[in-house]
């Protein structure tokens, strides 16, 4: 009877076992498509974070060594007198950091183009901040002289005046723009 009942075990186990990875195959599967259909990751029907707060990850915190910065990272919120002015018009020149305050001031001319992110490779490095990508966006202008600011696929986005972009964008003077926990403003 014993061997009954392991080979009853072992077949429960198995079963549970091709449960859990399909289901981890859906999640996976459905995490594509809505990167597709230009639905933020996370918030995909069936995903946890759509399910609401009781169907979060409990396992989130375990690791200590987890790396990786959540997903879903929202803009700071700019405050009235903060507000970048709108309808000036005119040739940006140069980005100079408003935020975070250690490297305030810090003014970078605009060539033909430039990246920005934590790579060496980037024109702009920002390299403490964990919620900006190796190359996170580029800023370029095109034919017509006009200054564009494209994001690279960063997991983060790229925000333009507090407003998430996914093609590229104009920007102008006194436009501001948030990577992560950096905002920098055109001048």
């Amino acid at each position: 009877m014993t061997d009954n009942v392991l080979t009853v075990l072992k077949f429960a186990f198995l079963a549970l076992l091709y449960l859990f990875f399909m289901r981890v195959l859906w999640v996976v599967a459905s995490e594509v498509r809505a990167q597709r259909a230009g639905v933020q990751p996370g918030n995909a029907p069936g995903t946890p974070a759509a399910l609401g707060a009781g169907a979060a990850n409990p396992f989130a915190d375990a690791s200590p060594y987890a790396a990786a910065p959540p997903a879903t990272y929202q803009p700071l919120p700019f405050s009235r007198a903060g507000k970048p002015k709108k309808g000036k018009r005119g040739v940006v020149a140069r980005f100079v950091i408003i935020e975070p305050r250690e490297r305030r001031g810090q003014a970078f001319p605009i060539s033909q183009e430039f990246t920005i992110g934590r790579s060496s490779g980037c024109s702009i490095q920002i390299v403490n901040d964990t919620f900006i990508s190796s190359l996170h966006c580029r800023v370029y202008r095109d034919e017509a002289g006009n200054t564009l600011l494209e994001d690279l696929g960063s997991t983060n986005g790229t925000y333009l005046n507090g407003d998430r972009i996914r093609v590229p964008k104009p920007i102008h003077r006194g436009d501001r723009v948030q990577i992560g926990g950096t905002i920098v403003e055109a001048q």
